[in-house]
């Protein structure tokens, strides 16, 4: 999944999201969710090798360093536009 930078809304670490919800895109190896990431604009997933495209409008990632995963996002975040919310 490509996403256009400009796109993400508000970016945010949590404590844990279950990742067994089926109507939530989750990306990961783990169990657990640790960042919510949500667009301003739908984004469109493409699984099944692209057969089956999903329209979201945001995606739990389980992350082994969510802490520094959004650290490194938020500076480019902040650099795309002034509106942008973001949280840790």
């Amino acid at each position: 999944m490509v996403v256009d930078i400009s796109k993400i809304r508000y970016l945010e670490q949590v404590l844990t999201v279950e990742k067994n919800d089926a109507e939530k895109l989750t990306l990961g190896q783990k169990a657990k969710g640790n960042v919510v990431m949500t667009f301003s604009t739908k984004q469109t997933y493409f699984g099944s090798l692209g057969m089956l495209p999903v329209e979201v409008d945001n995606i739990i990632l389980s992350v082994d360093e969510p802490n520094l995963f959004v650290e490194a996002l938020l500076p480019k975040l902040m650099g795309s536009r002034d509106d942008h919310l973001c949280a840790q």
